[in-house]
C-alpha cells in the first residue's frame, strides 16, 4: 500500500479514474474532500496537510468513520436544540407560542410539560393557561431517521400580577363657563407615568361610559330655562384594561366642572352684550327669536339706541337647504350697523369664526347661509342647534334705531 502510494506522488503507474477514485465520501453533507495524505498510519508515505470541506451540515459534534478500503462517512453524533416562549410572562388565558430550535437536520418535534397541572402545547407549539401558575415546556426534535434526538426546555410564568396605577394625573376642561347660548367645551387629560397603554374613560354628570377618549370635547346646547345649567366630567386612567378590580387605575381628582348660564326665557333674557370684551357694545342688549320651521316671520326691536345691541337667536332645523337673516330700519333714523352670523351671541369678532361671508355692513344688512356643510362657500350653521344674528349700530341713530329681522328659506 506504501508502495502504491509512493508511485503515486512520484507519477509511477498508470493514472487513476476519476470513478475509481482511492476515497469516496458517503456524507450527503458532504461537498468537497481535498486529500494529500491523511493516514499517518502509513509510515512509509510520506505526511501531507489536507483540507476537507463541509457544506449544509449542521452539527455541534461530528465523527468520521469508515477505511480506506470501504470508503468514509462523515456524520453527526448527537442533536442540540433550544426553545423559544413568545411570552415569558402572560396573563392567564391568553395564549402563546413555543419556537423550536434543533440542529443536525431535525425534521420532527413533539412537545410536552414535565411541570403536574400545566397544558402539554399543541403540535403546532401554541398553548394556554387558564390559571396562574409557573410552567415548563419541553420540545423533543429528531432528524427523519429518528435515530437522534435533542431536548430543551423553557420556563414561563402565568401571572395575574396587577400592573400599577397611573400616577402624576390631570385634567381640565376649556372652556368652562358659557353664555345662554352654550358652546364647545375642550377637555383634556394626562399622567406622568406611565408613558403609555393607558386606559380612559370619562364620566359626565356622574354617568359612566361617555367618552374613551384621552381629550374629548363636547358641544353644550343653549340653555333656555332662567337657570344655570351645571355640567361635570372626570377622567378615569388604568394602566391596561380595567380588569383588576380597579388596582391598576386612578380617578383624576378634582372633576373638571362647567356651566351655561341661563337665558330667561321669552324674547328678553340674560344674554348681555355690554358685559362680553370687545363686543363694542355699552347699551342693553335686546333678545329676539326666529325659527327655521316658520319662515317669513318678522322680530321687531324697539326702543333702541346706538349704544344697543340686537341678537336674533335662530332656532335650525334638520340638515338641508339655504336660509338668509336680514334686517332693516324700522320707525327710526338711517344708520349703519355691523352684523355677524355665529354659534355665539353677541360675538363680533373680526375675522368671524364662520368666515367674511357671515358678515354683513350697511343701513340694511343680510347674511346669506347654509343649514349644515355646503359647497358654494355660504357660511355653514349646525343643524338642529341655535344660531346667533349679533348687530349693533355703528352710525348715529340717537335713541331711535328700531330695527325689524325676518328670516326667509331657500
Amino acid at each position: 500500500m506504501a508502495w502504491k502510494l509512493h508511485k503515486l506522488h512520484a507519477g509511477i503507474g498508470p493514472a487513476i479514474r476519476k470513478e475509481r477514485s482511492m476515497f469516496r465520501i458517503l456524507s450527503r453533507q458532504v461537498v468537497g474532500l481535498f486529500i494529500a495524505a491523511a493516514l499517518a498510519s502509513f509510515a512509509a508515505a510520506p505526511a501531507h496537510a489536507g483540507t476537507l470541506t463541509l457544506s449544509g451540515l449542521s452539527c455541534t459534534s461530528l465523527v468520521v468513520g469508515g477505511s480506506q478500503s470501504q470508503g468514509w462517512t462523515v456524520s453527526c453524533t448527537s442533536v442540540t436544540c433550544s426553545l423559544q416562549a413568545s411570552n415569558s410572562n402572560p396573563a392567564p388565558g391568553s395564549s402563546i407560542t413555543l419556537t423550536p430550535f434543533c440542529d443536525s437536520g431535525a425534521t420532527n418535534y413533539t412537545f410536552a410539560t414535565p411541570t403536574g397541572g400545566c397544558t402539554t402545547p399543541a403540535a403546532n407549539g401554541i398553548v394556554s393557561e387558564s390559571a396562574a401558575k409557573n410552567c415548563t415546556y419541553q420540545v423533543t426534535g429528531s432528524n427523519a431517521g429518528n435515530t437522534l434526538q435533542g431536548q430543551a426546555t423553557t420556563a414561563v410564568s402565568w401571572s395575574t400580577g396587577t400592573p400599577a396605577a397611573p400616577t402624576g394625573c390631570s385634567e381640565s376642561g376649556n372652556p368652562t363657563t358659557f353664555t345662554a347660548a352654550g358652546g364647545t367645551i375642550n377637555l383634556s387629560a394626562s399622567c406622568a407615568t406611565p408613558a403609555s397603554g393607558i386606559v380612559w374613560s370619562w364620566t359626565r354628570n356622574g354617568a359612566g361610559g361617555w367618552s374613551a377618549a384621552q381629550n374629548p370635547s363636547e358641544a353644550l346646547p343653549a340653555n333656555g330655562t332662567s337657570s344655570a345649567a351645571p355640567y361635570t366630567y372626570q377622567a378615569k386612567a388604568c394602566n391596561g384594561s380595567d380588569s383588576f378590580g380597579g388596582a391598576n387605575c386612578t380617578i383624576i381628582t378634582p372633576q373638571v366642572s362647567a356651566s351655561v348660564a341661563g337665558s330667561g326665557g321669552g324674547g328678553g333674557g340674560a344674554i348681555n352684550c355690554a358685559a362680553v370684551p370687545g363686543s363694542g357694545v355699552s347699551g342693553s342688549t335686546q333678545v329676539l327669536d326666529l325659527d327655521w320651521f316658520n319662515p317669513l316671520t318678522t322680530a321687531r326691536a324697539v326702543g333702541l339706541s346706538q349704544t344697543d345691541a340686537v341678537v336674533v337667536r335662530i332656532t335650525m332645523g334638520p340638515a338641508g337647504g339655504y336660509g338668509q337673516i336680514s334686517g332693516a330700519e324700522f320707525g327710526g333714523s338711517s344708520a349703519g350697523r355691523f352684523a355677524v352670523l355665529s354659534a355665539t351671541p353677541c360675538d363680533f369678532s373680526y375675522p368671524p369664526p364662520l368666515g367674511w361671508g357671515a358678515t354683513s355692513i350697511g343701513n340694511t344688512v343680510g347674511i346669506l347661509f347654509a343649514n349644515g356643510p355646503n359647497d358654494f362657500g355660504y357660511p355653514s350653521l349646525t343643524p338642529n342647534a341655535t344660531a346667533y344674528f349679533n348687530l349693533r349700530t355703528t352710525g348715529a341713530c340717537g335713541g331711535n334705531c328700531g330695527m325689524l329681522f325676518q328670516l326667509n328659506r331657500y
